[in-house]
């Protein structure tokens, strides 16, 4: 474990360009939701690129961690769309957990409790408030939350807004960052429906 640690920290520390250059792909940017109409056509849009994602070949993919059947970890870059300068590798991950129900694992994970497996920092009960839900129906219902990256000491906390998916019929769950009314302003990688840049004050 330690070795495999050791070589996973050294390839992320080595610019991706160097041991990821033959990956490539796009990621879904940010879009302003306005209504329940925007935030479920974007919706569709998020599973239908997880899908996608899912979909890729290995071979478009680095792998970063593999533990037989257990655990296999791969990262590719992205070079197309919106983040194409943003630096972000896109992770994606397998794993088996042996003697589990998949339907107590998905609904546990979609709790605020459970979704500190995804941000070990987040705060719970900040988790459990949503500034706006958006329901299809009793299975299907997004919401959009107040979110933040903590930073090291002396950085400041970086605000965000993003869309929680719950297509919990499915099984699924996404998270995309998003632009919204309840925060002013984007990240610098939000383009508007006219293909500009954003000219709106950059959130925190």
């Amino acid at each position: 474990p330690l070795l495999v640690a050791i070589f996973v920290r050294y390839k992320i520390i080595i610019p991706p360009t160097k041991w990821c250059k033959e990956t490539k792909g796009g990621l879904l940017g940010e879009e302003y939701i306005q209504s329940k109409q925007d935030a479920f056509k974007y919706a569709s849009k998020a599973v239908e690129e997880g899908y996608s994602i899912w979909d890729e070949p290995s071979t478009n993919w680095e792998t970063m961690h593999k533990d037989g059947d257990k655990l296999h970890v791969e990262s590719r870059r992205i070079t197309e769309g919106p983040f194409a300068t943003s630096g972000i590798l896109l992770t994606r991950a397998t794993g088996t957990i042996i003697g589990a129900d998949a339907d107590e694992i998905y609904d546990h994970f979609i709790t605020p409790e459970g979704l500190l497996l995804l941000d070990p920092t987040m705060d719970v009960e900040e988790a459990a408030r949503y500034i706006k839900r958006y329901t299809k129906d009793k299975k299907t219902y997004v919401d959009v939350h107040k979110s933040f990256n903590a930073m090291p000491p002396g950085v400041t906390d970086r605000y965000h807004l993003v869309l929680n998916g719950y297509y919990t019929k499915e099984r699924y769950f996404f998270c995309k960052s998003i632009v919204h009314d309840s925060i002013p302003g984007a990240s610098p990688h939000f383009e508007f429906a006219n293909e500009t840049s954003s000219t709106n004050p950059i959130q925190d």
